[in-house]
């Protein structure tokens, strides 16, 4: 993740944290590090979030700032409790907040706050995540919506098979597709990238990429009996107000 200019990795194994010379990605120096969680754990996440980084391990999190010294950064502690398992999870959101994927659900931190538990509306769904593969959960925003989008494995699948969609604080879900990356485009076309494969439950040799949320104006239906037919997953029973 790139914060202060400078490029930050998790180091594996050894629980610590290093970043690069500033504006130099490829440049570190073997003393600008530090190991954010006493216990020495992994760091599984990391964010940028209003002038400061957010580092996350599979159990705590931590708010990491720089300090008036060259090239030193301190970190406080958020919360011990609270942590990423999900590194392509976490993903900052238009109005500065962050959303990951956590042991018991989706979290989101505001500056200034304590990471909070946003996913209790589908609290039943994330009892079903397979926890053994909720690692390779990815994510990303659309930029056009601003939602946050992220796929992640439920039951005894290999792949991620469901997506949980946060927009104007209310979730929405997608079974339409499997996802295994997801990434925006960084010029004038303003999309979200998916790639993965067409029957998210079997996993079928069916793969591909595709433009998340967007028509083909080229579209030509397989039947002409003239009826259309629309799929959707904005609308389930945890989201329904009347």
């Amino acid at each position: 993740c790139i914060a202060f200019g400078c490029l930050f990795v998790g180091e594996r194994g050894t629980g610590m944290l290093r970043w690069s010379l500033p504006g130099r990605w490829g440049t570190f120096v073997e003393q600008d590090s530090l190991i954010p969680d006493p216990s020495g754990a992994d760091v599984t996440g990391l964010a940028s979030i209003n002038g400061a980084l957010l580092v996350c391990t599979e159990r705590s999190t931590f708010l990491v700032m720089p300090t008036p010294e060259a090239r030193l950064v301190r970190a406080t502690a958020l919360s011990t409790t609270v942590g990423c398992v999900a590194p392509q999870s976490m993903r900052t959101l238009q109005d500065g907040s962050v959303i990951w994927l956590g042991r018991e659900g989706f979290y989101r931190y505001i500056a200034g706050r304590q990471p909070e538990l946003i996913s209790q509306a589908i609290g039943h769904t994330m009892e079903m995540v397979n926890a053994a593969r909720a690692l390779q959960a990815c994510a990303d925003i659309d930029p056009e919506s601003g939602a946050y989008v992220c796929y992640l494995p439920l039951g005894a699948t290999r792949a991620n098979n469901y997506g949980a969609v946060w927009f104007d604080d209310v979730w929405r879900e997608r079974q339409d597709i499997g996802v295994m990356a997801m990434t925006q485009t960084r010029d004038h076309t303003n999309m979200l990238l998916v790639a993965g494969f067409t029957d998210a439950n079997k996993g079928t040799t069916t793969q591909g990429v595709w433009v998340f949320n967007r028509s083909s104006y080229w579209f030509h239906p397989l039947t002409d009996d003239g009826v259309g037919v629309i799929e959707t997953g904005w609308f389930t029973p945890q989201t329904a107000k009347d």
